[in-house]
């Protein structure tokens, strides 16, 4: 039986230092920071962002990413596309905004081994609002094989309403702890992931 042991940086910090910076800065904090829990848990490697803003995570599938039909389960790719279409729409924003995933699609091409090695998955902006992003993805080999592709719906949270001292931010309307449940969209409600009901 096979074990593994991760370790991760303080997930809650990184968002604090995130909404603090403008859209440049967020491309350069993406590329550099350790991955978070779920970045660790996916085995990434590196995260490139090109001069359009797009955002390409590597990673390589693990035994442990395995179900039990004997191949990657599909959450493997569902997770690499959403966090790269995430970034990528999160990339496009500037301070007192992030995004949070509406709706992902994905399409799976064809299965994923260990053999495969080292995964893409690439986000770019279909069409920029000011309250939603729409992002595509795609998930390819390093032969640039198409395994899965994934569309996704951004919504835009906390925009224009964070206020800033130094490098604290203050607890205004939009503050990490007081920032609104959530949004609600026709009749479906997304809840913040800074709220304290979340």
């Amino acid at each position: 039986m096979g074990e593994v042991t991760f370790q991760w940086e303080d997930p809650q910090e990184l968002a604090k230092e995130l909404i603090k910076l403008d859209s440049d800065q967020r491309k350069e904090f993406f590329k550099e920071i350790k991955p978070p829990p779920m970045g660790v848990l996916m085995n990434n490697k590196e995260v490139q962002i090109d001069e359009d803003g797009s955002v390409t995570f590597i990673a390589s599938p693990q035994e442990y990413h395995y179900n039990p039909l004997g191949s990657v389960h599909g959450g493997f790719a569902a997770t690499m596309l959403d966090s790269c279409n995430s970034i990528t729409a999160n990339c496009a924003l500037n301070k007192g905004q992030l995004t949070m995933t509406a709706e992902v699609k994905v399409n799976y091409l064809r299965g994923i081994s260990l053999d495969v090695g080292d995964m893409y998955a690439k986000g770019k902006i279909e069409k920029l609002g000011r309250k939603v992003i729409f992002v595509s993805g795609t998930l390819t080999d390093s032969e640039g094989k198409l395994y899965a592709t994934a569309t996704s719906t951004e919504i835009v949270v906390g925009a224009g309403d964070a206020k800033y001292s130094g490098d604290i931010l203050k607890k205004t309307q939009f503050g990490l702890d007081n920032l609104p449940g959530g949004i609600e969209i026709g009749n479906k409600f997304f809840p913040s992931p800074f709220s304290k009901q979340y």
